[in-house]
């Protein structure tokens, strides 16, 4: 008879001795299985943004400019940011903190000639004008060999000026243009907030129920 009426008990009040061993596991381990739950969202997310650099940008949806015919002349091939594979092979998805992480390129990655990588990332994801004042009569000769790879008809790309505004000194001013590769892919992502939350909730629930 007691042994029925304890089944009663439970029917009607609830498993408390159960609930309170739930709940003291979760306040035990919240931090990890919070980690759990973000940080495979964080990893694929990296994977898409290496994925978008290694593609020209197909994954993130905008499309890149093209290399400009005085990058093609100095010796570029293939599609923009490619070249080595390096600045792909540095992205990253960094823990910062209990469900927090951050994806991109770290600051302490460089090429194999010392830029930071995370720089040139910034250049081409924003685009930049540069200009380039040729002070050296070898600097001079320089640009004047590479124009002759336009083909020796002056400029036929707007992103390489010309200017002799100031006597004696020739400049050059480049125009990088802007080839979005992080934020496209991550705004992707975040667009449909319900299934990121979603997927996040059930490794969540799992963890609890295991």
């Amino acid at each position: 008879m007691a042994k029925s009426s304890g089944k009663r008990v439970k029917s009607l009040y609830g498993d408390w001795g159960r609930a309170h061993s739930t709940l003291g596991r979760i306040h035990r381990t919240a931090a990890k299985m919070i980690d759990s739950a973000v940080e495979p969202e964080a990893q694929e997310a990296a994977e898409l943004v290496r994925k978008n650099l290694e593609t020209g940008g197909s994954i993130g949806g905008v499309p890149w400019k093209p290399l400009s015919v005085l990058t093609i002349a100095m010796g570029g091939r293939g599609s923009p940011l490619q070249g080595n594979g390096e600045l792909a092979g540095a992205v990253e998805a960094k823990r910062l903190g209990t469900g927090k992480h951050v994806v991109g390129i770290p600051h302490s990655a460089t090429s194999r000639s010392g830029v930071p990588l995370a720089m040139i990332g910034a250049v081409h994801e924003e685009g930049a004008t540069i200009q380039i004042r040729w002070t050296l009569p070898r600097m001079r000769a320089f640009w004047a060999m590479v124009s002759k790879g336009l083909g020796g008809r002056g400029r036929r790309d707007d992103r390489y000026v010309k200017d002799r505004s100031r006597k004696g000194l020739g400049s050059s001013t480049i125009q990088i243009p802007a080839r979005p590769w992080l934020r496209p892919v991550l705004d992707k992502l975040r667009a449909d907030k319900r299934k990121l939350m979603n997927r996040m909730a059930d490794r969540f629930q799992r963890d609890v129920m295991h």
